[in-house]
């Protein structure tokens, strides 16, 4: 079969010829070439790669038989027979293949036989080429569709994390011997890592593995073989790729707060925030490292990550009792309180940053509805205390519980806005300009950061984070940056940013000027009220280590708590007492005003607040004249763009000031002290003339509103000469007609 294969492929091929062609004297030639079967394509050949030998013979006359003898390596080649050779070592070398004739001649000499023997060689070389096979893998990172890598930055990897061995392989003429297999196999430990995918080409591949749930250190173990078309090995070449599985259980410092940067005036409405920092993690082991995995640190690792990404929540609402009879706080006030509480309280947070060592500062928003706690507290209940546990969900092999932050809300108003309106003679000025300064004595900030960095310690990155959440309160005078500012109107917002305590208890005051183009008006005015932390010194049944309460009086040292508190204003019902350091507990006689107590001390935050200011003059005018004789008689109205009027005034026809009345003030602050609403005015008017009516406002500013036109139709005083002309006139016509008449009767009949 071989033989019919070799005349099969001579007929086809191209046979290479021998350098020589021997003929002998006896006219026998042979000629010897070679075909290829299966070969490199520059004619090398491979392990089990074949070719065949094409002899080509011609004989004498008398020539009578022909033999034929092989001579070649043996170790390399083999002898299929027919002259079909196969490479059987892997080796690199040329070789030869010679071919030898023997040929027996009968001639006759004479009348005998002679019977002669000649032998002719011819041979081919070919090449033999060892097989070498290329063979490198890698180790390379998995991320997943939220574009985190699933690997540690120091190389390990925690329970679940994937990573993937790419592999390449090659060997000379490999895209034309596509008769040659490439098998790629992996080992490893299934204690490690799972197989979950592989894929190979004509020259790459790899092997997706999943990190199971072992901890320690394991490698995976690649082997390439080569394997020829009868299934015989070539070459193979094997590559080891360590790795390192640890353990998640990492480590965080966390700090929970109100966003004291929100416009939102209730602490209800306000988001809380957890800042958090991640300090490393414990692997369970420490290890010298290899080529994938650098040294792992036993017991806190910082070259590990974390992730938190998901929140479990749980509240306890609390409300108050307030037994005033005994006149003692101590024993007035109890707290009660009720579980399972659902306040709807989720995240606001979009995404979950992979936590690192470089970037381990990550902050998280919470946000309740308002309308459950709303529904909570119509029941009694004002304090709530959410308890938020911080879970890695589905991450490194399972979900982790990591730490619980608590939030207090507190039934507290933080801010409120001021509208400051300036008025002109024409209405509203647009071209006066406002600057509002508030002075704290003592700022919130400092302490919040104080605060912040018994957890942290001095960080100014996490301190850089902070801040960003929190209102500008750091120096005792803060100038505020108007919300709005066109047509007339400034809008202010105005954040509680002072924090009364027991060596600090001075009250924060707001600075207020007004600048226009006839000149300027400043006044200072005491901010409603400070916080003031409350803690369990003073109310000993408090069931937090500390509130905020709502610091209203300096002189008094008056301290209120709000109770069954809503955030409709002003409904709120508030417990005051006398803050005082040797009776601490004595409870003042305004002891529980529901509802007033906001209006007594004008609270600022929680409401919002409008000014008026008037440096032009104007605003006022007159209503329901009437006249009655001599004496005149109509309404003031004097609204609130007069800027708040502190004295009405009227000068008759010869500037004579014939009215000038103080008025009682009715504004509350933050409006300076002024007088709004219509006032009566009701005095005698005896001179023709134009009377002018004015005011005089909280800024200083004195201006006529309104003239009134006076015009009486009294009778002159009489003319004497004129009277007795008239008199005597008179006198001599009644003479005349007198006369007349006693003629008349001495007439006789």
């Amino acid at each position: 079969m071989i033989f019919a294969a070799s005349f099969f492929l001579v007929s086809f091929a191209h046979p290479s010829q021998s350098s020589t062609d021997p003929c002998d004297q006896y006219g026998n030639c042979i000629f010897a070439s070679i075909s290829y079967l299966r070969s490199n394509p520059d004619d090398s050949l491979y392990l089990g790669d074949e070719f065949a030998v094409i002899i080509s013979s011609s004989t004498g006359p008398n020539t009578t038989s022909i033999s034929v003898a092989w001579s070649y390596d043996a170790a390399v080649l083999e002898s299929l027979g027919g002259g079909v050779f196969q490479v059987v070592g892997n080796e690199s070398g040329t070789y030869p293949v010679i071919v030898t004739e023997a040929f027996t001649i009968t001639e006759k000499v004479g009348n005998s036989t002679v019977t002669l023997h000649s032998s002719l060689s011819d041979g081919v070389t070919v090449e033999t080429r060892a097989f070498e096979l290329a063979f490198q893998t890698e180790l390379t990172n998995i991320t997943n569709s939220l574009h985190q890598v699933l690997r540690n930055p120091d190389g390990s990897f925690y329970h679940d994390d994937e990573f993937i061995i790419n592999y390449t392989y090659s060997f000379l003429f490999m895209q034309q011997r596509p008769d040659i297999k490439l098998i790629v196999e992996p080992q490893f430990n299934p204690s490690f890592a799972k197989l979950t995918a592989y894929s190979n080409s004509s020259s790459t591949g790899y092997f997706l593995f999943t990190v199971a749930n072992s901890t320690g250190t394991s490698s995976i173990t690649l082997t390439a073989k080569a394997y020829n078309w009868q299934h015989t090995l070539l070459g193979s070449k094997t590559q080891n790729q360590p790795f390192a599985v640890v353990n998640y259980d990492p480590y965080f410092a966390y700090f929970t707060y109100m966003d004291y940067n929100s416009a939102n005036s209730s602490a209800y409405e306000r988001s809380f925030v957890t800042l958090i920092r991640y300090d490393g993690n414990n692997p369970g082991y420490a290890y010298a490292g290899n080529a994938n995995t650098a040294p792992i640190s036993n017991v806190n690792d910082t070259r590990e990550r974390a992730l938190v990404n998901s929140f479990n929540f749980t509240v306890t609402g609390w409300g108050v009792d307030a037994n005033l009879t005994s006149g003692d706080i101590n024993q007035g006030l109890s707290f009660w309180n009720e579980t399972t509480l659902d306040l709807g309280t989720k995240t606001t947070n979009t995404t979950y940053p992979v936590l690192t060592f470089p970037h381990r500062i990550e902050k998280f928003y919470f946000t309740s509805n308002v309308p459950e706690i709303e529904g909570y507290t119509n029941r009694g209940l004002e304090y709530f205390n959410v308890t938020t546990l911080a879970v890695s969900k589905g991450f490194a092999g399972g979900n982790y519980g990591l730490f619980n932050a608590s939030y207090l809300y507190q039934p507290v108003f933080y801010s409120g806005y001021i509208t400051i309106f300036t008025y002109g003679t024409s209405g509203l000025d647009p071209s006066d300009l406002v600057n509002v300064s508030l002075v704290t004595p003592d700022p919130l900030d400092p302490h919040l950061l104080s605060s912040l960095n018994q957890t942290f310690g001095s960080s100014q990155a996490v301190a850089k984070d902070f801040e960003d959440d929190l209102y500008p309160a750091y120096s005792n005078v803060m100038g505020l940056e108007p919300v709005s500012s066109s047509g007339g109107r400034w809008v202010f917002l105005l954040n509680d940013t002072n924090l009364a305590m027991t060596n600090d208890t001075t009250m924060p005051y707001l600075h207020i000027t007004v600048t226009g183009s006839s000149g300027n008006y400043s006044y200072t005015v005491p901010d409603a009220f400070s916080s003031f932390l409350i803690d369990r010194t003073l109310i000993p049944s408090l069931p937090f280590p500390d509130v905020d309460g709502c610091y209203l009086d300096q002189l008094r040292q008056l301290v209120a708590l709000p109770l069954n508190f809503s955030l409709s204003l002003p409904n709120n019902p508030y417990l005051a007492w006398d803050y005082n350091e040797r009776s601490p507990s004595f409870i003042s006689p305004i002891t529980y005003e529901p509802g007033n107590l906001s209006s007594v001390y004008g609270f600022l935050y929680g409401g919002n607040s409008t000014i008026y200011a008037n440096l032009g003059g104007g605003g006022g005018s007159l209503v329901n004249i009437e006249r009655q004789q001599t004496n005149f008689q109509a309404l003031a109205m004097l609204g609130p763009q007069t800027g708040g009027v502190t004295s009405l005034w009227v000068k008759d026809p010869n500037g004579n000031l014939i009215v000038n009345e103080t008025l009682v003030p009715n504004t509350e602050p933050p409006s300076p002290a002024g007088y709004y609403g219509f006032y009566e005015l009701s005095f005698p008017m005896s001179v023709n003339g134009t009377y002018q009516f004015g005011i005089t406002n909280s800024c200083g500013v004195s201006s006529v509103f309104q003239t009134y036109d006076n015009v009486a139709h009294i009778p002159p005083p009489p003319d004497e000469e004129y009277f007795l002309m008239v008199f005597f006139g008179l006198l001599v016509v009644g003479l005349y007609f007198t006369g007349k008449i006693a003629q008349r009767f001495r007439q006789p009949h």
